[in-house]
């Protein structure tokens, strides 16, 4: 279970930028070292603004199968606390 910055998505941020924010080289880097380790199975959360799209075609191509799903709090027993959160998981197409 991991995650990467938030701020450059988040609907908290008023300037937000998107994809090409300050926190994209963190996110590069993250991706490389799951690749790198060959990591079987890997879960990611970030907000739902997150463009979750670009794991799947440009930061694991053909290497890992990412389901993409967006949770709330109240999904699990929390449920006065409305803070959905999309969380991804990557199975490794070879190792898994």
């Amino acid at each position: 279970m991991t995650g990467t910055p938030c701020v450059d998505y988040s609907m908290a941020n008023q300037s937000r930028v998107g994809i090409f924010g300050k926190t994209l080289p963190v996110l590069l880097c993250w991706s490389q070292l799951i690749q790198r380790l060959q990591v079987p199975v890997w879960i990611h959360e970030n907000v739902i603004q997150q463009p979750h799209e670009m794991f799947k075609s440009d930061l694991f191509q053909d290497k890992y199968i990412v389901h993409s799903f967006i949770i709330s709090p109240g999904d699990v027993g929390f449920g006065l606390i409305e803070r959905r959160r999309r969380y991804l998981l990557g199975v490794h197409k070879d190792l898994a």
